[in-house]
């Protein structure tokens, strides 16, 4: 979720853009509204894991694995309509004579038609052909001769139920909108929205190429764990969409299988920096990968199976969510610090949503390892497109100090505080440690209780105040005042 209203295009072309996504959101909202309570991600998971053992169940052995993650995925139609009606807007405007870049758009559009292929065979056997040309003359699914073909009187019937005649084996079962494939398809068609993004914002905001905005950050460095979520399932699904969704639905659905992915058309600020409509869906991409390999460790550790993990997940989100249905009245006020400090957890840090995982990321100190990753151009000779992923753990800051400097400098929101992320006057040592300690209360009332309370609040305190190791404080926010707490005075 962006924050910061910026755009990359002219003011037409961000209002006719704007027009055709916001026809395609209420769409969407139509069949699963995300932001809506009543929505229960659970039906469509278990809907898409049915999906999966079926389509796994009609081939035997390697070919069954193979084909497995190709199971029918009608929801991401909605998504990749979208995508061609914003790349077709570009060409019909913007490119009107550029024809390299109608040619690339028109790739990026038929691979998308590819996708939504529905393959069909005619009732002719291979020893019982018509004569030359007589079906292969019609040439528009539109002509009123298609598949209505007569020869000496016969009329030839069509439909997936006479594959079987064909030489020719269908692809994905013969499934519509086959998911890994239509998830692969929408990849590349980001791409080519990037680069008419770059482009168009050169022309408005003088040239991006070469700066930081262009960067292709996030893609370089997990574009290699795509195939590997898609490999996944049914563990971990990617779910395409366009709607915006806050922190407390991310929250809310932590313990599900199915991991939302952005698609935006214009540049958004996450992070600490704008970033482009490609770079915001390879960073959403890397998030559920964290989400689910968090899982996978926990699951190890815990000697638990991921389905009894889930389970868990399930039971604490729904003891600890709402957040205000647990707050007594004179409390309340702590709600947005106690679920950002709850989505720095469970999406930012990817710890499963168990309350072990929770209270222990709380009490999270300076100077502890936390596992971090780097990429590396390998510099040996004759390797030099080989890259070298090192993974390594290191003094990381403690959790209260970095999600303290998140809600108080640029990261969530650019320039200006709002009360939308976290109420501004809630952004303070004091008010932070309280909401700390409650959600302890909450999670293990027996440890953290009136009797403890002065003790772990001092502890919690000590945290916040540590700026050992501390990172995302480049910049503060407008709107927030100077905390006397604080021993820089941030």
């Amino acid at each position: 979720m962006s924050l910061y209203n910026s755009t990359s295009y002219d003011p037409e072309t961000k209002a006719d853009i704007v027009k055709i996504i916001n026809k395609y959101i209420r769409k969407e909202k139509a069949n699963y509204n995300l932001e809506s309570k009543e929505y229960d991600m659970l039906v469509l998971e278990k809907d898409l894991q049915e999906r999966y053992r079926k389509n796994r169940a009609i081939k035997a052995g390697a070919a069954a694995n193979a084909a497995a993650a190709d199971f029918a995925f009608p929801e991401i139609k909605n998504v990749l309509d979208c995508v061609a009606d914003v790349l077709t807007y570009f060409k019909d405007t913007h490119y009107k004579t550029d024809n390299r870049m109608r040619w690339k758009i028109d790739q990026n559009i038929n691979i998308i038609k590819n996708a939504s292929q529905e393959t069909v065979s005619t009732d002719i056997m291979a020893d019982r052909c018509p004569p030359e040309d007589t079906i292969s003359t019609v040439r528009n699914a539109s002509d009123k001769g298609f598949f209505n073909v007569k020869s000496e009187n016969v009329i030839f019937r069509h439909g997936k139920e006479y594959s079987d005649y064909n030489v020719y084996e269908t692809p994905y079962n013969g499934n519509q909108y086959p998911y890994a494939y239509c998830i692969r398809a929408l990849v590349q068609a980001l791409s080519t929205i990037d680069l008419i993004n770059i482009e168009l914002k050169s022309k408005k905001d003088g040239d991006m190429w070469g700066t930081q905005y262009a960067e292709a950050y996030f893609s370089e460095r997990y574009h290699y764990y795509l195939d590997y979520l898609l490999d996944n399932a049914p563990n971990v699904f990617l779910l395409p969409i366009l709607q915006n969704v806050g922190a407390t639905t991310l929250i809310r659905n932590r313990f599900s299988r199915i991991q939302p992915c952005g698609i935006i058309f214009d540049e958004a600020f996450v992070d600490e920096d704008l970033q482009t409509p490609s770079n915001f869906f390879w960073h959403d991409l890397n998030h559920a990968r964290r989400i689910y390999q968090n899982n996978i460790w926990y699951s190890r550790e815990h000697k638990i199976s991921l389905d009894k993990l889930y389970s868990v997940m399930r039971k604490d989100t729904q003891e600890l969510m709402p957040i205000k249905g647990w707050l007594s009245p004179e409390n309340k006020k702590y709600e947005s610090l106690i679920k950002i400090l709850l989505f720095e957890i469970v999406h930012e840090d990817a710890l499963p949503f168990t309350k072990d995982s929770i209270a222990t990321d709380i009490l999270f100190a300076s100077g502890n390892c936390y596992p971090y990753e780097r990429t590396y151009d390998n510099p040996e000779k004759g390797n030099k497109y080989n890259r070298i992923n090192l993974r390594f753990y290191e003094q990381g800051a403690s959790t209260l100090r970095t999600i303290y400097n998140k809600i108080r400098h640029e990261f969530f929101e650019k320039e200006q505080a709002t009360d939308i992320v976290v109420k501004k006057e809630l952004r303070y040592i004091r008010h932070l440690t309280e909401a700390s300690y409650l959600l302890l209360n909450k999670i293990d009332p027996t440890k953290y209780n009136a009797e403890t309370k002065q003790a772990v609040c001092e502890l919690l305190k000590g945290m916040l105040k540590d700026r050992k190791f501390q990172t995302h404080n480049f910049k503060k926010l407008d709107g927030v005042n100077s905390d006397s707490e604080d021993d820089d005075g941030s």
